[in-house]
């Protein structure tokens, strides 16, 4: 036998096995992940997304009801889309949670202001006789 032919040989031998390990290597199947989507779904709807980013939740929405429909026949690709609508379930928490931190800091510069103006307000005024005592 011949180094090349052993070589080769090898090589011939490695395909089978590397072939099962692909198949081995495809996604646990739609299952966990469509739980996973729902999961992600569940904790921005309870954090505010339905009211505060509802484009990217009504997308994640369908996005899972999408790879529902397909399980069955192709899991491979509803697997894809379930991870697609958990990542849209997160940009959608995400930016619930920038709208309400939004909203905070709108609410203090808002108070600041106000501050600000009932200074001024102050230091223009002359102090009263009552005050200089």
């Amino acid at each position: 036998m011949t180094p090349s032919y052993a070589r080769r040989l090898r090589a011939a031998s490695l395909i089978p096995g590397l072939m099962i390990l692909a198949a081995c290597a495809t996604p646990e199947g739609p299952p966990a992940s469509l739980a996973a989507a729902q999961g992600a779904i569940d904790a921005a709807s309870s954090e505010g997304a339905s009211d505060l980013s509802a484009p990217e939740l009504a997308r994640s929405q369908g996005k899972l009801e999408r790879a529902r429909q397909i399980a069955p026949t192709d899991r491979l690709r509803a697997h894809r889309l379930a991870e697609e609508a958990a990542a849209d379930a997160d940009l959608a928490r995400a930016r619930a949670a920038q709208q309400r931190s939004k909203r905070a800091v709108d609410e203090v510069n808002q108070s600041l202001q106000t501050l600000r103006e009932e200074l001024q307000l102050r230091t223009a005024q002359p102090a009263s006789p009552a005050a200089s005592r």
